[in-house]
């Protein structure tokens, strides 16, 4: 649950992002700028016309990644809604249905609106400055992804479940050993995720058992658990 949680919140804050550039991206095609729109030559490889086409289609691009990221995070969230049993999310976790794969897809649609937004915003800068707005944004732009990759890999890198514990780095430096406590209990196993829903009743009947005869005679939580019992039929 914990780490479901954590998956929901992230996919959860990036549609919620998603949704505020897509509508940003909608008002900017419906009312474009003057200079955008109004070309004086009409030649088709003209200026004018080639940065009015990659305003647009820069839009259009950031409009569907953005309603992709979206969709993406409401499959994963009604994945998680429906799923019956803990052995369901596994499962859905596992290759068969690559929940984690889903969530990355979901920051790369974001992320991808978010840079075709940038273009159709440098056309417009380009539209009332000029060329010398395009240099100025290209080196910005650079400085700021450096700037942020900076942070974000050492981030990601030292705590990330693909980043760092599956890379080789990470088998040779981490102090943490967790093979200590994978040999002390050797015989402890995931639950199965072919499990059916009457042998997990089954199963938890019998743990009522083990814990009824544990309590104390004459107790107050033995007679809860005897209720207990009395109406599952044990």
């Amino acid at each position: 649950p914990e780490v479901t949680g954590r998956l929901r919140s992230t996919v959860d804050s990036l549609a919620l992002y998603a949704a505020l550039f897509m509508t940003l991206s909608f008002a900017a095609i419906f009312q474009p700028h003057d200079r955008i729109v109004n070309c004086a030559d009409e030649n088709f490889l003209s200026v004018c016309q080639i940065r009015k086409k990659i305003y647009f289609y820069s839009l259009m691009l950031g409009v569907e990644a953005h309603i992709l990221a979206m969709l993406i995070s409401l499959a994963f969230g009604q994945a998680l809604n429906t799923a019956a049993r803990d052995s369901d999310i596994y499962r859905m976790f596992s290759p068969k249905g690559n929940a984690f794969y889903a969530t990355e897809k979901c920051k790369h649609c974001f992320v991808f609106g978010m840079f075709t937004n940038v273009i159709s915003t440098v056309c417009i800068l380009h539209a009332l400055l000029g060329f010398e707005i395009v240099i100025f944004s290209v080196v910005s732009l650079t400085a700021a992804a450096i700037f942020f990759l900076r942070i974000a890999v050492p981030l990601v890198g030292s705590a990330g479940i693909v980043e760092y514990w599956k890379s080789p780095e990470s088998q040779a430096s981490d102090p943490y050993n967790l093979d200590v406590a994978v040999q002390v209990r050797p015989s402890r196993r995931w639950p199965s995720m072919t499990r059916s829903l009457g042998e997990e009743l089954l199963l938890l009947l019998r743990r009522l058992r083990r814990l009824r005869r544990l309590l104390p005679p004459r107790s107050r939580e033995e007679d809860c658990l005897g209720s207990v019992l009395m109406v599952c039929g044990i």
